[in-house]
């Protein structure tokens, strides 16, 4: 089989055992890991957030003005450049940060269940060495 058949399969299988877990919370597995990044990053500006993330731009304004109508953040302009925003999160964000941490870490036990503990070091390894590879100004 195909390297990039297996990575695709391997990452469905993830996003949709997160999109299980965090409905519960009216996330879903492309919007909680901005919530997870807001609330360990208070007051990021939104092109950290992009650089984080590895999307484009419109992508994640959408999703943040989603959020933020939601109730997730509060943006608010910057002191020193009023043309940037920083990104707050809410006590709706903060409330549930700890449970969905801990739902990311039960989705990588459930996704590496067959390996042994230096397997799974081996293969974050190995990811980590190939998305560097190709990104290698990104931080990660």
């Amino acid at each position: 089989m195909k390297l990039e058949k297996l990575v695709n399969m391997y990452n469905r299988m993830m996003r949709e055992q997160l999109n299980q877990k965090v409905s519960v919370f009216g996330l879903n597995e492309s919007n909680y890991y901005y919530v997870l990044l807001v609330c360990e990053n208070t007051g990021i500006t939104q092109n950290d957030l992009i650089k984080m993330v590895y999307r484009k731009q419109s992508i994640v304004t959408k999703a943040l003005n989603k959020l933020t109508a939601d109730g997730w953040f509060i943006m608010q302009p910057d002191a020193n450049d009023q043309r940037r925003k920083l990104i707050y999160p809410t006590k709706k964000s903060q409330s549930v940060y700890s449970e969905i941490k801990g739902i990311t870490d039960q989705i990588n036990d459930w996704a590496t269940t067959s390996f042994s503990s230096n397997e799974k070091v081996e293969l974050e390894k190995l990811l980590l060495k190939a998305v560097q590879s190709k990104l290698p100004d990104e931080q990660i």
